[in-house]
């Protein structure tokens, strides 16, 4: 498992997720951390009269010993290592992620725009990493039902797979949660009753077959179905307030095949009131 750090309190709230969840997947952990002062040849060294232990290499090992400390901290026999790269924080994730099982990240850097609710590089990571990515945010800690968005693209089973997986770790059940909506003509319907009646069977249809093999799988995992009328963004919103984790798909059913984030995993991932994991 990769997380990567900056030094803000929201990576080390990141750095104590994924602390518990290595343990949980008996996994080890490695901590990074990706500076750029190197590639303008600055002095990494303290400046000539400044006491021991400033400058920039002595900031950034601080930062690594750090979140080793707050992963230890959680679970003192995790096997724990960390690593100092040089290069655009992102990229450098995103290229970790090829080796590992899942990339936590925080929800907020060290950028210094208050009211940007995810970093930049929680952006790039979740749309583009070759692992699931998990961004850390809202009430971290706190048990509950891990709720599973179900939206019917023809790859759900991924994220499927991974919220089933995460429940059992984690001893907790799943809630399953689809919006639906009614269209105005349905065959053989006659009133609106009948088409409310029609979409919510349509409905749950789908979200048992996405469910099935998983239901197979993890026979001991607990799964709640629910059908919302909100739209799916704000559906999921207001479960998360509830929920350990929310998963979700990374690509909606849009159809916009450029679009690597679909709108629903945008809004959570910016405003979820609790952690949020995008499986690609």
């Amino acid at each position: 498992m990769l997380v990567g750090v900056d030094g803000s309190e929201s990576a080390l709230q990141a750095v104590r997720w994924a602390a518990g969840e290595a343990v949980r997947r008996g996994a080890p952990l490695l901590v990074e951390y990706a500076w750029v002062w190197p590639l303008y040849r600055v002095s990494l060294g303290p400046a000539p009269g400044a006491p021991a232990g400033a400058g920039l290499q002595a900031q950034a090992e601080r930062v690594l010993a750090d979140a080793v400390d707050a992963a230890r901290r959680v679970a003192p026999e995790l096997d724990v290592d960390s690593r100092l790269v040089t290069g655009d924080t992102a990229a450098r994730l995103v290229e970790g992620s090829k080796n590992a099982q899942l990339l936590v990240v925080g929800s907020r850097g060290l950028g210094g725009f208050a009211g940007l609710l995810l970093g930049s590089v929680g952006v790039a990571c979740a749309m583009h990493a070759a692992c699931p990515v998990v961004v850390v945010r809202g009430e971290a800690g706190r048990s509950g039902p891990v709720v599973l968005g179900i939206d019917g693209h023809d790859r759900s089973h991924h994220a499927v797979s991974e919220a089933f997986a995460l429940a059992q770790r984690l001893g907790a059940p799943v809630r399953a949660v689809h919006s639906f909506t009614v269209p105005l003509r349905q065959e053989g319907a006659s009133s609106y009753r009948d088409h409310l009646v029609a979409a919510e069977e349509d409905a749950r249809a789908l979200v048992e077959k996405e469910l099935a093999a998983a239901r197979v799988d993890y026979p001991d995992v607990e799964v709640e179905v629910v059908l919302g009328d909100h739209p799916p963004a704000k559906e999921l919103l207001l479960h998360s307030e509830t929920a350990g984790i929310v998963v979700v798909g990374a690509r909606g059913s849009g159809g916009f095949a450029g679009l690597l984030l679909g709108s629903t995993s945008q809004a959570l991932v910016h405003h979820s009131h609790c952690p949020v994991m995008v499986v690609r």
